[in-house]
Formats: structure tokens, C-alpha cells, sequence
């Protein structure tokens, strides 16, 4: 082991005396404290999305984790043979957080639209809006979504005739009907909130420094 000039011990960076190991990570080499903080590793955040939108979303999702959050999105953590409706409403119930990511495809997802009801039934949940694209924004948005939301329920609609015409079973149409109903009563609520909130960008120009400032408030739900 080195000394110093005057025959005092110093301590080598290649062989850290096991009580400084744990400093050697904690400072940089000027001996500074790091400015990097993990976050609590309890914090818990749902991602709902559009399956059209899955890259984007894997990429925040692999952020997040390395920020040390704990991150329940289905392609990961929905269990084969499991209820996708009661994955929803356990993974909202258990996270701290619902990060909805937000684009012209998932505003018109039955899917997406029922995790978000999901979320905003629990208040004390917290609500994160991340875009992909900003047509919410476009005061249109909304008649053209209930356009398309109508077309999709008339054409359900013409189906479940023609199998009751057959007297065929028809459970599967009426709850696809259903899911597009409450669409059509939710989107107007939903896109009305997220343009009342700060959403982040998750366009390439900005992706980094949206994935830090959400990670940073993510974090302090649990501080």
C-alpha cells in the first residue's frame, strides 16, 4: 500500500479499503459529490399507450428504469391468460402514477380510453400526459375524433343485426359497441384535461430532456 511523504497511509482507487468502497461511486474524481440522484426505487408508474405507438414507448420505458423507477406496461408485466381488463385496473390501483402516452392513435383506442377513465376515477393518482404528436391540440380534434368513433359504432352496430338476423351470438360485438360508447363519452373529458395540463413532448429533438424532467417529478411523489 502507498504512503504518503510523510509516511502516512494513503488509500489507492485500485484497492479501496472495504469501509470507502461505497464512496468511490458516491464522489467523482475531483472528489466532488455526484449531482446524479436515484430515485426512490418504490416509485411506480402504469404507461397506457396505443400499440401503434409501442416504440416510442419502449424507449421511455427503458429511461424510466434506468432512472430507477419501477415501470408496469403490458408487454411486460400482463401475465398470459390474465384478464386484460382487471390488468388495468390493478396496475392503475397499484402505481403511483399513470404516464399516458398521448397521440391521435391512442385518443382513439377503446383501450386506452378505459385506462384513462381508470386513472381518473383514482384522484389522489397522478396523471402524466407525454405526446407523440400534438393533434389534440387542434381544435378539430375532437369532432373528428367522434366522427370516427360513429363510424366505428355503426359499423359494430350493422354486424350484431346481421348475427341476431342469423340468430347468432353476439356478446363479442356488444362489448367491442360498449368500449367505443364510453370512448365517445370520454374523449371529449380527456383531451379537455391534457390541454389543461403541462404535457412533455416526447418528439427526438426533446425526447432526453422530457425523459429527465418527467423521471425528476416522478421521484418526488415519493420524497
Amino acid at each position: 500500500m502507498p504512503r504518503g511523504a510523510r509516511g502516512q497511509t494513503t488509500v489507492s482507487r485500485e484497492e479501496p479499503l472495504p469501509r470507502f468502497r461505497h464512496l468511490l461511486n458516491y464522489y467523482d474524481s475531483s472528489g466532488s459529490q455526484s449531482s446524479k440522484k436515484e430515485l426512490r426505487p418504490s416509485t411506480k408508474v402504469f404507461i397506457s399507450y396505443s400499440h401503434r405507438d409501442l416504440d416510442v414507448t419502449s424507449r421511455l420505458c427503458r429511461k424510466l428504469e434506468a432512472y430507477g423507477l419501477r415501470v408496469l406496461i403490458d408487454v411486460n408485466a400482463l401475465p398470459p391468460g390474465k384478464s386484460i381488463r382487471a390488468f388495468i385496473e390493478e396496475s392503475v390501483k397499484a402505481s403511483d402514477a399513470t404516464i399516458s402516452i398521448v397521440s391521435r392513435h391512442s385518443l382513439m383506442s377503446t383501450w386506452v380510453a378505459l385506462e384513462t377513465v381508470e386513472a381518473l376515477t383514482y384522484s389522489r393518482k397522478k396523471i402524466f400526459g407525454c405526446f407523440v404528436d400534438d393533434a389534440f391540440l387542434k381544435r378539430e380534434f375532437v369532432d373528428e375524433a367522434l366522427g370516427h368513433v360513429a363510424e366505428q359504432m355503426r359499423e359494430i352496430g350493422e354486424r350484431i343485426k346481421k348475427r341476431v338476423d342469423n340468430q347468432e351470438s353476439f356478446g363479442d360485438l356488444y362489448q367491442d359497441w360498449e368500449d367505443h360508447r364510453n370512448l365517445r363519452s370520454s374523449v371529449d373529458k380527456t383531451v379537455r384535461q391534457l390541454r389543461d395540463t403541462a404535457c412533455l413532448s416526447l418528439h427526438q429533438d426533446v425526447f432526453e430532456e422530457s425523459c429527465e424532467k418527467l423521471a425528476k417529478a416522478l421521484g418526488q411523489l415519493n420524497g
